[in-house]
């Protein structure tokens, strides 16, 4: 788990971790390494953060470090670890990524937590994105099997 960072240089700190987080995302989806030349670019041109940026940038670079582990952890099927940080990325974020819902909501499912697949698809369903409808129809899948008796 990542929480005393001392940070040197907190812009290269936000830099690395916008360009890891968007290079993550693009692998997941099979992206080339093409995609890749424009967060390089918003690094470079990025100025020195004040105090309360700071301490905003450092909750969000928490929020997506956690993000891009779930990733990690759900690509390699290691669903509990997945959960595990997906809740972390998904409750410290101002703004939680859908992605993140509904892939919590999937490695939910696997550990037959259906009752809270349902919500992590209810909130991922919530949020606007292409993953809208995907994420209704997974929630009334997962509500019909939390009602199956076991």
């Amino acid at each position: 788990m990542i929480k005393d960072v001392h940070i040197k240089n907190p812009t290269l700190l936000i830099c690395v971790e916008l360009f890891t987080h968007t290079k993550l995302r693009r692998w997941l989806k099979g992206a080339t390494s093409n995609a890749f030349r424009k967060p390089a670019r918003i690094c470079r041109s990025s100025a020195t953060l004040t105090i309360p940026e700071l301490e905003q940038s450092k909750a969000a670079v928490l929020s997506e470090a956690h993000s891009g582990l779930g990733l990690v952890y759900f690509r390699r099927a290691q669903s509990a670890e997945s959960v595990s940080e997906l809740q972390q990325a998904t409750q410290s974020a101002a703004s939680p990524d859908q992605t993140d819902f509904y892939v919590l909501g999937l490695d939910l499912q696997k550990l037959n937590r259906f009752p809270e697949a349902a919500d992590a698809f209810n909130r991922c369903s919530q949020i606007m994105g292409g993953l809208q409808d995907r994420c209704k129809q997974s929630a009334d899948a997962a509500r019909k099997q939390a009602a199956q008796p076991k």
